[in-house]
């Protein structure tokens, strides 16, 4: 679910379109569904899958984001500044190195399609079987995506960022999301704030109050996908009041909000990757300042939606 990889970037660059339908991938199971058999009233909630050096899964991800960004001084608008994008990444991933929490420090993706939409125009960000590597930064911070023989622009790496968690915190879904007591279909359960708080402070020039947190997670219901049995979960997470280091001197936040879903299918059996996955992000920021002995405000927002899906490699096949 990885609440981070849609807070991570572009905090202050200035609602989202939901991502173009991912297309069914050709390789999905055809097993018939199990027969029939009676259901657990409650089941145990495993969100975070861990990564192990040398596995391969194929990846399908569609991302938006839609940044606006409006400088009123005096009344007026004095700048309005607007971004709507769409990358669409498919390749086969390899994880390289994981970190104690079994989450991937480094991956290779050997690209099937990667493409960028924007201003009306689509354009391919890398070749068909060219080879990218996405590194963790350090501390948990983000890291570099560099082409493999190949050289990417800052315009380019940005653009792939929306696809690419680069990220590798120790907190996992589990620690935030998750609950130690198995659940009935229906049920719902408050996330973990202060945990959630302290991860998202961690992030540079972020300040979020425990008291600014408030979520809740779903257990929505049991499906079959691929021949997996699948608990669908989703989550919601707000924070209010956030605070950023860095601004303008003589400035001051006036309102600011992150509100963030997610929705995922994951199989029961805890030691298989989740399936699909969907996020949306919407931040929310008015920021007052002087211009000049005159006051200036800057409203931006800042909206993203993400949709994942995964295929694992077992050993000896390849796509």
């Amino acid at each position: 679910m990885r609440l981070t990889l849609l807070l991570l970037p572009g905090l202050l660059a200035c609602g989202a379109s939901s991502p173009a339908p991912i297309a069914p991938s050709p390789v999905a199971s055809t097993a018939a569904e199990p027969a029939a058999e009676a259901l657990p009233d409650a089941w145990p909630i495993v969100l975070h899958r861990r990564d192990h050096v040398g596995e391969r899964y194929r990846m399908t991800r569609v991302a938006t984001e839609h940044r606006r960004s409006v400088l009123r001084v005096g009344g007026h608008i004095a700048r309005e500044d607007e971004l709507r994008r769409q990358v669409r990444l498919e390749g086969e991933v390899r994880v390289v190195a994981v970190n104690g929490a079994g989450k991937p420090t480094a991956r290779e993706i050997t690209i099937g399609e990667a493409v960028l939409s924007e201003g009306g125009r689509t354009r391919e960000l890398l070749p068909q079987g060219a080879t990218l590597r996405a590194s963790a930064g350090p501390r948990g911070e983000s890291g570099p995506i560099e082409w493999v023989g190949g050289q990417l622009s800052e315009d380019d790496v940005e653009a792939l960022r929306l696809v690419i968690n680069t990220a590798a915190r120790p907190v996992t879904d589990d620690d935030v999301f998750g609950t130690d007591q198995p659940q009935p279909i229906g049920a719902s359960w408050p996330i973990d704030a202060a945990v959630a708080a302290r991860d998202l402070s961690k992030i540079r020039a972020l300040t979020v109050g425990p008291d600014g947190v408030s979520g809740s997670v779903s257990l929505l219901g049991v499906a079959e996908e691929r021949g997996q049995r699948c608990l669908e979960i989703s989550a919601e997470l707000r924070a209010d009041g956030f605070s950023l280091g860095d601004l303008p001197e003589g400035s001051q936040i006036e309102r600011s909000s992150v509100v963030a879903t997610l929705r995922g299918l994951l199989p029961t059996d805890p030691a298989v990757r989740r399936l699909r996955g969907q996020q949306t992000m919407r931040m929310e920021l008015v920021l007052r300042m002087n211009m000049d002995g005159q006051e200036g405000v800057m409203e931006t927002t800042n909206a993203r939606a993400s949709e994942s899906i995964y295929y694992p490699i077992t050993a000896g096949q390849s796509l």
